[in-house]
């Protein structure tokens, strides 16, 4: 399972190099000239990136004119289509309309099977993987409780004991559980591409060795600033905690 790391714009080019694997936040992108620059670079070296919508920052994607001047100039790799989170009828009518105007584009395009409980969501999923056009899906770190598991963990092996997983397709864990050890667990689902985070990050700006977390230390959760820090004193622990987070990804099996 292959790590995108979530950081500031002035760090990336301490720490975005150590993944080739990306998330691309769409409301930042448009924001920023350096963030574009880096990340155009990236798709240039041939790294996997994938633009995401900004629905978990904003609530709802970022309009389908601005994701599609986006996708334009970025050229990702992947793009998550439009979806509003908690919703399926909405996700499923700016799919559609995602799809008429993106599907001309030489980027794979994924979706969000969104609801407000477990019978919503599985129709949004199962609609979704009856379009063509759509190589992948992204499942949000809230979906276990959403469809009433104990954590996304179970709505995965839940996928699996109904025979619902896509071989084809491409699967994107959207966000980290905030108790890292599961890391390992989900990573044992072979089918599971990738994974993003700003966790190591910001752990490393609260000076957080991830591998010394215990149950009395609460994520720290990201500063409303959190894109636009400029320094640390912390840079070699992010570095080293990302380095962490991936061998744990890598290896499932501890």
């Amino acid at each position: 399972m292959n790590i995108a790391v979530i950081s500031p714009t002035a760090f990336l080019d301490s720490v975005g190099t150590l993944t080739k694997t990306h998330l691309v936040l769409a409301h930042i992108y448009m924001e920023s000239e350096k963030y574009r620059d880096f990340y155009r670079n990236r798709v240039a070296e041939g790294d996997f990136v994938i633009l995401d919508n900004s629905a978990y920052e904003l609530g709802s994607s970022i309009n389908i004119t601005d994701l599609k001047h986006c996708v334009e100039d970025l050229k990702p790799t992947a793009t998550f289509l439009p979806d509003v989170r908690f919703h399926a009828f909405k996700t499923m009518d700016h799919i559609e309309k995602g799809i008429s105007i993106l599907k001309e584009y030489d980027t794979m395009l994924l979706a969000v099977p969104q609801g407000s409980d477990y019978q919503q969501v599985i129709m949004c999923y199962h609609w979704i993987s009856g379009i063509k056009e759509i190589s992948g899906f992204g499942l949000y770190e809230e979906i276990g409780q959403v469809t009433g598991f104990k954590n996304r963990r179970q709505f995965l092996q839940h996928l699996e004991n109904i025979d619902k997983v896509y071989s084809d397709k491409y699967y994107h864990l959207l966000g980290m559980e905030e108790d890292l050890s599961e890391i390992p667990r989900l990573a044992q689902f072979s089918w599971v591409n990738s994974i993003d985070s700003a966790k190591p990050v910001v752990y490393g700006l609260h000076g957080i060795a991830i591998q010394n977390i215990n149950s009395s230390i609460q994520y720290p959760h990201r500063p409303n600033n959190y894109f636009n820090i400029r320094a640390t004193t912390y840079m070699n622990l992010i570095r080293w905690n990302i380095i962490c987070l991936q061998n744990w990804a890598n290896n499932s099996q501890n």
